[in-house]
């Protein structure tokens, strides 16, 4: 006879969901931030229409670099979570609730890394100037 364990269903309230994206977007833009070369020239911003967050480097930076601040949120916040949840059996929707959205939120994250990998050379330094993005070749190589 093979034995079977019941799954029990996640039950998402609303206001968890907002306590959870209240709590994980400054985090999730922080976490970006710790990636970029110089904290200093790291701007902060808030758009309340379209209700996104941002982490936004100044300086130049090269492709990879930006790949990985690209990433790291997802990492931190989604992948090790997630694998670490899979060997801790804990119970706690929040949790989830917390990994689900940074997982959704990290969207736009992955896309640009995406556009970076195939529009822009390995060997290049990348620049933002205003809402628009540059690169230029990295004259080591």
């Amino acid at each position: 006879m093979i034995n079977y364990t019941y799954v029990k269903d996640i039950y998402l309230s609303l206001k968890d969901i907002v306590i959870a994206f209240i709590i994980i977007i400054p985090i999730h833009e922080i976490l970006h931030s710790l990636a970029f070369p110089n904290f200093k020239q790291t701007i902060f911003g808030f758009i309340p229409k379209g209700l996104v967050s941002y982490s936004f480097f100044e300086g130049e930076i090269t492709r990879n670099r930006l790949v990985i601040s690209l990433i790291f949120p997802f990492i931190i916040l989604t992948i090790l979570p997630t694998i670490g949840l899979s060997f801790i059996r804990i119970k706690n929707n929040f949790l989830y609730v917390i990994i689900i959205i940074n997982a959704v939120a990290s969207y736009v994250d992955i896309f640009s890394i995406f556009i970076l990998l195939l529009q822009v050379p390995k060997s290049t330094y990348i620049k933002n100037i205003g809402n628009k993005t540059y690169w230029k070749w990295n004259k080591k190589y």
